[in-house]
């Protein structure tokens, strides 16, 4: 019996290199906190007019701390959602490239491919012909549900 290791081989690599893509868009710490950065350094002319107004007496110390939280809230949701929107848009490429994802993994053929598989079904365990094939008392072979005169007409 011929054993190929080959499409064994293959499947392993193919999700390794699934996993390894994944893990590569999956939002880390360090991107967040890139982002947050980035959309920082954007909202600094709204911060500016929040201390501008609070300086001229035009917001009270308790608007304007609420302001600048809410302020901070949406620069931090801002940095979440594009790590985010980046990451599916990454799986999204590769989804339309073929490439497996999580969510549409890579579909495994088992068994009956001719390929060398170790599986066999049921009606396949004594040949390839198809018919159901069973020993009779005698030890020789019925097939296909007819019984042998030597068997003594019981199958196995």
């Amino acid at each position: 019996m011929r054993f190929s290791i080959l499409p064994l081989a293959a499947a392993i690599v193919t999700l390794c290199a699934s996993c390894a893509t994944q893990s590569e868009t999956m939002p880390s710490a360090a991107a967040l906190d890139q982002n947050y950065q980035r959309y920082l350094a954007a909202a600094q002319p709204e911060f500016g007019e929040l201390e501008s107004r609070r300086k001229s007496g035009a917001l009270s110390q308790a608007d304007y701390e609420r302001e600048k939280s809410s302020l901070e809230y949406r620069v931090q949701q801002r940095a979440v959602d594009a790590s985010w929107t980046a990451h599916s848009l990454a799986e999204s490429d590769r989804r339309a490239t073929g490439i497996p994802t999580p969510d549409q993994p890579q579909a495994i053929q088992a068994g009956g491919g001719g390929g060398g598989s170790l599986y066999r079904s049921h009606n396949e365990q004594y040949g390839g012909s198809g018919a159901q094939q069973s020993f009779g008392a005698s030890g020789s072979i019925n097939q296909g549900g007819q019984t042998s005169l030597l068997g003594g007409g019981r199958s196995f």
